[in-house]
């Protein structure tokens, strides 16, 4: 758009012609005559933005160039394949290019595997024509790393100087209210808990369960879950034959994390770290709530036995503690 200027005596543009004047009807003094594109190139401007913003145009909604300022230039679901995105300009929307810092946003329609690749956009330069650009990290240079984004969350691309569609972040799209960092904890839920158990199984690979029932509430649906903490457990049963060791499981919902310990005898597992994950970027576990459950085993075929918060009297020699500290928490995938 250009800067219009009233009308000369000819009814054409001149820029000698201006300031722009008022009128005033009672004295009969003649304002600045104006032309038709001070209208029309305004409204063709504001309905071109809110075509590029993805936008139906509608008379009964004036906040829609709000809404796209916000939005920017939204084109839906990508197409193409995880490492050749595709996109139509909104509306038959036609660019005449895409300039340094403008922004193409819209949703991953499929998890990114692979290194590099490719933003197709039709509708730069003419009608039906495609230009390509080049998908790189933030910085311009680095390529992308397998991962960088998953299925249904919001993609940013920004155009560089050197016709690179720089990656600008993923952002989830599975309800959480605010986008979250990749790679970033929220949601988090900490669990303590002074409750001492003594535990005995026979067999191998028989279970005995410690904590249960605790519950944790998945807010997003692309989100890994991370369980990490300590605890107290010490063996108090010499080990079977094959001198199996101690393990302990992990559960969150359908999940189940099993960590060895140790076959020392007897066994203490003090401040042990509990650092797991939980879902994998191609198939994360539902949102919603999910039970969490800490249980013990031994892989040897003798019977064995226990103490979970260890009192004084469940051994001699060592300290009695009542330490049991987990925190649950959801990270967005990097």
């Amino acid at each position: 758009m250009r800067q219009h200027y009233p009308l000369n005596l000819l009814g054409a543009e001149d820029a000698g012609a201006m300031p722009w004047t008022d009128g005033v009807p009672s004295t009969g003094v003649e304002g600045s005559y104006f032309g038709h594109a001070l209208f029309t190139d305004t409204e063709a401007e504001v309905l071109a933005a809110i075509d590029g913003g993805g936008f139906l145009r509608n008379g009964a909604d004036l906040t829609q160039l709000l809404q796209t300022i916000s939005r920017g230039l939204w084109v839906g679901a990508f197409g193409g394949s995880a490492t050749a995105l595709t996109a139509t300009l909104p509306n038959s929307l036609v660019l005449p290019s895409l300039v340094v810092g403008m922004r193409v946003r819209g949703i991953a329609a499929s998890n990114y595997t692979g290194s590099g690749g490719t933003l197709a956009i039709t509708g730069v330069g003419a009608a039906g024509a495609t230009v390509s650009y080049p998908i790189v990290g933030a910085d311009g240079v680095t390529a992308l790393a397998s991962g960088a984004w998953l299925a249904g969350q919001f993609l940013s691309f920004d155009i560089d100087a050197s016709g690179n569609a720089r990656f600008g972040g993923a952002a989830s799209a599975g309800g959480i209210a605010s986008a979250q960092s990749a790679g970033s904890g929220f949601n988090t839920k900490t669990f303590t808990s002074t409750t001492r158990a003594l535990l005995n199984q026979s067999g191998a690979n028989a279970l005995a369960t410690a904590i249960q029932g605790l519950s944790f509430t998945k807010k997003s649906a692309t989100s890994l879950v991370r369980v990490n903490g300590s605890f107290i457990f010490r063996s108090a049963s010499a080990p079977g034959n094959g001198f199996g060791p101690t393990y302990y499981l992990v559960s969150l919902g359908s999940a189940v994390a099993q960590q060895a310990t140790s076959n020392a005898y007897p066994l203490v597992v003090a401040l042990t770290p509990v650092n797991l994950t939980f879902g994998t970027q191609a198939s994360p576990l539902p949102k919603g709530a999910l039970s969490l459950m800490l249980q013990f085993g031994r892989n040897d075929g003798s019977a064995w036995s226990g103490s979970f918060l260890p009192s004084s009297a469940d051994e001699s020699g060592y300290p009695p503690s009542t330490l049991f500290q987990i925190t649950v928490d959801e990270v967005e995938p990097q």
